[in-house]
This record gives structure tokens, sequence and C-alpha cells, in this order.
């Protein structure tokens, strides 16, 4: 893995609490919003219709997406309803007054198999037998990847650009 590029964003202070602003780290289109005395940086538009979370704000913990009112945890970006569904995050610095970004995507939100018992056992068998599950079996889908971890992916497909 490279080594964190760090981009100059703002100055501490410039943003008040609760303010959400553009940003562009290494050209990727990102927010920076202030909680409290904290700063954090994530994608900058809303997983589930594209709008520019620029315009959101910053509430109760959560920054929130005016078009619908989707709130993702400030420091998480996982959507507080749906821990499935999540903001890609970026590590935030301050040194010498100064807001420091690295623009590498990270997630913090489980992904949820849509085959899946949401309630229980994740192969979707009561008896926990993975043994039952014919997805436990790689040969049974051969179109299917083992080394494959979709939570390694830091923007699943449907992401906006």
């Amino acid at each position: 893995m490279s080594a964190p590029r760090w981009f100059a964003v703002a100055r501490a202070g410039e943003l008040a609490r609760g303010e959400v602003r553009a940003i562009d780290p290494g050209g990727v289109p990102a927010v920076l919003y202030r909680d409290g005395d904290r700063y954090f940086a994530a994608q900058r538009r809303c997983p589930h219709a594209g709008f520019d979370l620029a315009e959101g704000f910053v509430s109760r913990g959560a920054l929130v997406c005016p078009l619908h009112s989707w709130r993702f945890a400030v420091d998480t970006g996982i959507h507080e309803l749906s821990p499935g569904v999540c903001l890609a995050m970026f590590a935030v610095r301050i040194e010498a007054d100064v807001i420091l970004v690295d623009p590498t995507p990270r997630r913090h939100c489980t992904p949820i198999d849509p085959f899946g018992d949401p309630f229980g056992d994740p192969s979707g068998d009561p008896s926990g037998d993975p043994s039952a599950d014919p997805s436990a079996d790689p040969s049974a889908d051969p179109s299917a990847d083992p080394s494959a971890d979709p939570s390694a992916d830091p923007l699943p497909e449907g992401d906006p650009p």
C-alpha cells in the first residue's frame, strides 16, 4: 500500500461548527465538515440520489443530505438506519493550523448479503450449518471469485464518480 498523500484544504477555525464545505484533495471530490471541534471528510455525493453533500449540514452527530434527509454518522459515514450503506471517508489531520486530507477512501460499513438472513445467521440457514448453504460452495457459481472481498472495494458499484 502506498503512503498517504496529504493535501491542505482549509485552515483550522475557518469552518463554523456544523458547516460543510466542498473540497478537492488531489482531484477527489469530497466534503470537509466540522462537528464540535473535530473535522471530518467524506465523499461529496450522497449514495442515495447523488445529491451534493456540500449543500448539507451537520446535526446531532450526523452529516445530513438535505435532499431526502439521509443521515450519516460524522465519524464513520455509516447511514443511521442502514449499516450496509455508508460514505467513503477520508483521513483528516491538522498541522500548524492547516487542515490536511488524505484522499484515499476508507469505508466503515459492513456489506449486507442480500441473500442472507438480516436478523441472524448470514448464510440464511437457521441451523447455522454452512454446508447446508449452496452459496458456501464456490464451485456452485463458476463466476464466483472466492478471493474477492467486497468490503475491500473502496467504492461499491453504483457510487457516482
